[in-house]
């Protein structure tokens, strides 16, 4: 048994430019006195200089234990990290208004924790002419924006959106990085007088929603919808990670497998505003849209299909919000090698396979998107087939 216990702190500015200390004006600006005047260039300085900016500094601690028991073939690692990240690096978006006739400069602002535990065992053994090894590891998370100013109503609105239109993200103290921030939704209306009646002092709380649009929470009660009534929904960081590996020799036989999977992830199914929504130009149709709402299918969840988009898809609702969990089969190997030949040579076969087989309840093409969590339809990890030979001499 052993025990391990570290403490550090490191700074980071890779988000800084180069040369950031010495203010450049840039040259990309033209303007014309008069009409029929030609073009001339102009300099310009496009936003505020910082010169007080400093490191971004992420200060980690980690405890730690190693066992190993049944002489050595059980071997387990077992680790607590606490990681705070402060003086965040990053362009001032509270109490920065466009008035000021320039860009906003960058600042450090704000402290973000995580925290979370990693356990990893491997059992190893033999039997007879059989050998094998098998392991798992497992990682919990909790990410947690900490501070960001004094004023405790401050938040950072994150400018990631879907075309333009759907920018689902925020963050505030309390909650994780990169929170989702949406409406909520309860269903669909399944007639116009269900639509009409969803009303606060006789007006319609949704005053273009018809049956087969989406109903939306007025989540403050003032009888609109509006960003008022958004709430925070988690966020695209798992919240658990784990794996599974396996390596068995037998004879001349061998095989490696190896399982990967995520809990806790939520994604923001974006690419349905653009494959199920009848109003948008320019994008094939996923075939699901042939199980919109109507009539004669009120069970669907999808919105009913429209020329023109009302109520539905430009709102960023849970609608669009799935469970990301999923357990992909991420490699397979199993090869044979020959007896020995001859001048001592050796002969190896192998069939490999990667990303054979995902489980997973997402909608989309892959859970495994990535970055943030928005999913506009990135193109899946690909499965791979491998057939191969080593011949060593």
């Amino acid at each position: 048994m052993k025990f391990r216990a570290s403490w550090g702190q490191i700074g980071n500015i890779a988000s800084v430019g180069l040369y950031y200390g010495y203010p450049k004006l840039s040259s990309d600006y033209t303007y014309q006195v008069g009409n029929g005047a030609p073009l001339s260039s102009a300099l310009y300085v496009g936003s505020r200089n910082n010169p007080s900016l400093s490191w971004e500094t992420s200060q980690q601690t980690d405890i730690g234990v190693d066992m190993a028991f049944f002489k050595e073939r059980l071997s387990i690692t077992a680790d607590y990290f606490d990681k705070l990240t402060f003086d965040l690096i990053k362009s001032q978006d509270t109490q920065w208004t466009k008035t000021y006739g320039y860009g906003a400069p960058l600042i450090n602002q704000g402290k973000i924790r995580n925290t979370g535990f990693e356990l990893a065992a491997t059992w190893r053994d033999k039997i007879g002419k059989l050998s094998y090894e098998i392991g798992g590891n497992i990682a919990t998370l909790k990410n947690n924006v900490e501070y960001i100013d004094d004023n405790v109503n401050s938040f950072w609105q994150h400018s990631d959106a879907w075309r333009g239109t759907l920018a689902p993200f925020r963050s505030t103290v309390g909650q994780p990085y990169y929170s989702y921030w949406l409406i909520k939704s309860d269903g669909i209306f399944q007639s116009d007088a269900e639509a009409n009646a969803y009303a606060k002092e006789g007006k319609k709380i949704q005053p273009n929603a018809k049956a087969g649009d989406l109903k939306f929470v007025d989540q403050n009660g003032d009888g609109k919808i509006d960003d008022a009534d958004r709430v925070y929904m988690g966020s695209a960081f798992p919240t658990m990670t784990f794996g599974f590996t396996t390596n068995v020799n037998w004879n001349n036989f061998d095989l490696s497998l190896f399982l990967q999977g995520v809990g806790g992830v939520k994604i923001f199914n974006a690419f349905k505003e653009s494959t199920l929504n009848a109003s948008e130009q320019g994008y094939n149709r996923w075939d699901k849209i042939l199980d919109a709402w109507s009539p004669t299918n009120t069970g669907s969840n999808i919105p009913r299909i429209s020329a023109s988009d009302a109520n539905n898809f430009q709102t960023p609702s849970d609608w669009y919000l799935e469970s990301g969990n999923y357990l992909r089969l991420k490699s397979l190997i199993i090869g044979y090698t020959f007896p020995k030949m001859v001048w001592n040579s050796s002969l190896r076969i192998y069939f490999s396979g990667d990303n054979l087989l995902t489980f997973t309840k997402y909608s989309g093409m892959d859970p495994e998107v990535g970055g943030i969590g928005l999913d506009g339809g990135q193109f899946p990890v690909s499965r791979v087939y491998s057939l191969g030979l080593k011949l060593k001499f």
